[in-house]
């Protein structure tokens, strides 16, 4: 067993079932201020537990600096504003039935997912009105694996 890995799969490192940034966030930046307090990874690189690289912040917050999840939470709400004004307004949504899109993928798709999806987040386009109503007409299915073309990204 590695005892950077323990027995998950995921990329966090661990020792024992402890997580190796929350160790490093504890001895060098002290306790959190509260129970809800997660390690944010200020690069997003959850391998990198360098302590300059820590620091304590609250789930909503570390939710907030992720840009694909802010960029998800403006699409399904709206605005951060309309999210903020009423959080519940995402305990009502039920996805789409649809699973096929949900499946292995091979490395190339999985890179082409992650590339899709940064440029989605990091991209200025609206893709909601701010209604303050849960957005549900669209999902990104089967086409997130497929690469980026240059009429995509505006470079014809």
């Amino acid at each position: 067993m590695d005892i950077w890995k323990g027995k998950s799969a995921n990329p966090y490192l661990h020792i024992s079932n402890i997580r190796v940034h929350r160790i490093v966030a504890t001895a060098f930046h002290r306790e959190p201020p509260g129970p809800k307090y997660v390690v944010d990874q200020i690069d997003t690189n959850c391998r990198n537990n360098r302590p300059e690289n820590l620091r304590w912040l609250s789930r909503l917050e570390n939710t907030l600096k992720n840009p694909a999840t802010r960029k998800k939470i403006e699409y399904l709400c709206g605005t951060i504003e309309a999210f903020l004004e009423n959080p519940s307004m995402l305990n009502d949504l039920r996805g789409d039935p649809n699973f096929k899109w949900m499946r292995t993928v091979t490395p190339e798709e999985a890179e082409n997912r992650k590339v899709r999806m940064s440029f989605w987040a990091n991209n200025d386009k609206k893709t909601a009105k701010p209604t303050g109503a849960i957005n549900r007409k669209s999902s990104f299915g089967e086409r997130v694996y497929k690469p980026l073309r240059k009429w995509e990204v505006g470079l014809d």
